[in-house]
């Protein structure tokens, strides 16, 4: 059962980090966020969280912020917006 548990860690590790390594050369590339309204921005080596303005979503096909209709959040988090209501 532990070399199991051992080889389930090792495979999850393996795809984080195929999924989002950012380049060490310096090299701007951009990764989807679990957040539909959020992405990763590779800086220095590094990954940076950065959040879409307004009521943007990330669009991971074109690699910048798009209206919601346009981009796929399958598998993401949705948003919540905070919405003023006028109370009468």
């Amino acid at each position: 059962m532990k070399a199991v548990f051992g080889y389930v860690l090792i495979a999850m590790a393996v795809v984080v980090a195929y999924c989002c390594d950012c380049p060490k050369d310096g090299t701007e590339k951009y990764y989807k966020h679990e957040d539909c309204d959020k992405f990763y921005q590779c800086a220095n080596g590094e990954k940076v969280v950065m959040i879409c303005p307004g009521h943007l979503y990330f669009n991971e096909t074109v690699n910048l912020c798009d209206w919601p209709e346009n981009v796929n959040c399958t598998g993401r988090n949705m948003p919540v917006r905070n919405v003023l209501v006028e109370v009468k």
